[in-house]
């Protein structure tokens, strides 16, 4: 699986980037919410 991801990751970088700038948004944004919970 990761594999794929790494070959679509070089076939589109410009649209990978945003979308991995995003993914990373979410999980700080996940993370901290967690931590606030408790």
């Amino acid at each position: 699986m990761l594999g794929d991801g790494n070959q679509a990751m070089s076939t589109i970088p410009g649209f990978n980037q945003i979308q991995f700038e995003g993914f990373c948004r979410f999980i700080d944004h996940g993370l901290t919410e967690e931590l606030y919970k408790f």
